[in-house]
């Protein structure tokens, strides 16, 4: 991966880059704060250099959401090859999001971390070393962060399967089973994500560093980064199960997920900063 020699970034709150005490917890509840309103300071920077990959996720979750044939023996061949055609569409529209997705990551942890002439500087469409470092970073924390996911749901399948579920009861067990299979992961991917606006900034260039570098506020960087957005997307799930189907909603429901995307984002920039502020003591 490539390593950049720009200056540090300015503080987004527009004060001094000062460092803080190795021993301080990081501030989960003004960060957050923060980041709500540092998302709505920035929007014009942040639409300028992000709103292909927001147009991106409205339409491909609001228009192209197919759900699944409950059988797909009792399709007739017209319906079998229009489902055929209508999922290689949608597939080759998901790869649109393999360029598109590194490009906002990129742009909104610069809108963050850097000051607004640099921000600027940032063309909409690009594809650089920061960009492809970006995506191959979150590909790997992807990988990894699955590992206890899918180890789990297995041991669930194999040793947890009973034959009768109470109706009254499913949706508190299907919620623990969400959390017991997701929190591992969340875990992981907040430990290991600084790796992403580092990236963006041609900064911790190895998933070692980014692990080492969030080892004292693991638990704090996974409140923000983990927990956060599982509860989040919990409920915008269940969000788009109760309209039931409604595209209104459903449009909602994605204006909101973009809004919680950034302000994660955010969340994530300003994290990075302080704990490179830390570590500069």
């Amino acid at each position: 991966m490539t390593t950049s020699t720009s200056r540090s970034p300015v503080p987004p709150n527009g004060g001094t880059d000062t460092p803080n005490p190795t021993n301080e917890p990081l501030p989960i509840v003004e960060i957050f704060l923060k980041s709500i309103t540092l998302s709505f300071e920035k929007i014009g920077q942040l639409l300028r250099l992000a709103w292909p990959y927001a147009l991106y996720l409205l339409v491909d979750n609001t228009f192209l959401s197919i759900p699944p044939p409950e059988s797909i023996e009792s399709l007739e061949p017209f319906e079998l090859l229009e489902f055929q055609q209508s999922m290689i569409f949608i597939l080759g529209f998901g790869l649109i999001s393999l360029f598109l997705g590194p490009m906002a990551g990129v742009g909104c942890h610069r809108v963050f971390l850097l000051d607004k002439e640099e921000a600027l500087s940032t063309k909409i469409f690009r594809w650089q070393a920061r960009e492809r470092d970006y995506f191959v970073c979150y590909f790997l924390i992807f990988i990894l962060s699955s590992i206890p996911t899918i180890v789990i749901s297995i041991l669930l399948n194999v040793f947890y399967s009973p034959d009768v579920i109470d109706l009254e009861k499913i949706e508190v067990i299907s919620f623990l089973e969400y959390l017991l299979t997701m929190l591992p992961s969340f875990y992981i991917f907040s430990r290991l994500s600084l790796l992403l606006p580092g990236s963006a900034l041609g900064r911790y260039p190895t998933l070692v560093s980014a692990w080492k570098a969030s080892s004292g506020n693991a638990i704090s960087l996974f409140i923000l980064i983990g927990v956060l957005p599982l509860i989040t997307g919990y409920l915008l799930d269940t969000f788009q199960i109760i309209s039931n189907g409604s595209l209104l909603f459903k449009f909602i429901g994605n204006i909101a997920m973009v809004v919680i995307i950034t302000i994660e984002l955010c969340c994530l920039s300003l994290s990075y900063e302080w704990i490179k502020n830390r570590d500069s003591t």
